[in-house]
């Protein structure tokens, strides 16, 4: 236990969806509704990221995961895992901790089973789980896969990253999701068996995690009926686009990841098998052996981001903006120099 405090949380029911952005978390997350799970009131608003809306706590978002993740020195996106051992040794995570219990509290006041969904869960989950043991609360976890290339895609759309980032990221968020659940109530939901059987796939989750609350009939036929939308899945990837796609050659580990949700998700294989079991050891091993490697990518990525806000910072401060004449002309008179030496080029070339 990270903390000694109690809270008569016992028996209720958290439910937390996992998964990379883009990867239809927040379609996912607004099916918990359907289920019967409590998404709370303090909801982010829709924009053009998300015109559906993004279905996150912002309390979780801006009140918790973003300070943890700078305490622990993370980026917004991260590529790794976090230990429970580190995050009971960070002491800067106590105030967190306590803030998050309190958070709970009054999150299921009036509820026995309330959800949330933000994809930077992932990466601090531990710290999550160590502050769902001190409540005594029942954590369940829904885990949220889409083929890796539409994810990238849809991902490099709004972050401007190289399709191998992305990659790297869905990479980074699903063997953690995977690897921190185990032994728990866990689903794994395709965003795009969803789209096509939204019935077949809530019934699916409502076993998986064998929930407490009933199925709303009213509210599965609005989440199936009008607010999934297939004309929102704008990058679609077919298998052999997948697997013959060159840039999956720098992620070759998403190609096995991708197989072994898939058939998860299909109810092709279960946890508890043995197939399971071999499968995934040999992705975590691979995972593990590659990681160092994911972790240097990451740090570039760091550092690329640092220098471009330094940048930004250089462009809109006062000196740059008052020496853009200087600059100006500068780059007139270099042209300029280049032209006449082009001229010249050419009139000794047909002098000759």
């Amino acid at each position: 236990m990270c903390a000694t405090e109690r809270i008569h949380l016992a028996c209720k029911q958290v439910i937390v969806v996992l998964g990379k952005s883009r990867s239809g978390t927040s379609a996912i997350a607004r099916s918990l509704k359907a289920l019967g799970v409590d998404l709370g009131q303090s909801l982010l608003p829709a924009d053009h990221r998300n015109p559906k809306g993004f279905w996150e706590d912002a309390d979780v978002l801006y009140g918790i995961n973003r300070h943890v993740s700078r305490a622990l020195g993370y980026p917004w996106m991260t590529v790794g895992t976090l230990s429970k051992a580190k995050v009971c040794e960070q002491p800067e995570l106590k105030a967190y901790h306590r803030h998050a219990i309190h958070l709970l509290e009054r999150r299921m006041a009036s509820t026995d089973c309330w959800g949330f969904k933000d994809p930077r869960t992932v990466a601090i989950l531990p710290f999550w789980q160590a502050v769902f043991e001190t409540a005594q609360l029942d954590d369940r976890y829904v885990i949220v896969v889409r083929n890796p290339l539409e994810a990238a895609y849809s991902g490099q759309k709004f972050s401007g990253q190289d399709l191998e980032m992305e990659l790297l990221l869905w990479l980074g968020h699903l063997v953690p999701a995977i690897h921190a659940t185990h032994g728990k109530k866990r689903g794994v939901v395709s965003y795009q068996l969803m789209l096509q059987n939204a019935h077949l796939q809530l019934e699916r989750m409502h076993l998986a995690l064998a929930l407490a609350t009933q199925m709303d009939a009213g509210e599965v036929h609005v989440y199936a009926d009008t607010f999934l939308d297939k004309k929102l899945r704008r990058n679609q990837c077919d298998e052999e686009s997948l697997t013959d796609h060159p840039v999956m050659a720098v992620v070759p580990l998403c190609l096995k990841v991708y197989d072994v949700l898939m058939k998860l998700a299909r109810d092709d294989m279960q946890f508890e098998t043995e197939a399971f079991k071999a499968a995934w050891d040999e992705i975590k091993v691979e995972f593990d052996q590659s990681y160092p490697l994911y972790h240097y990518a990451r740090s570039l990525q760091g550092q690329n981001h640092k220098m471009k806000n330094e940048l930004q910072g250089i462009h809109h401060s006062f000196s740059w903006k008052i020496t853009y004449p200087l600059r100006a002309l500068h780059g007139a008179l270099r042209a300029y120099r280049r032209k006449l030496k082009n001229q010249r080029r050419l009139e000794d070339l047909y002098a000759e």
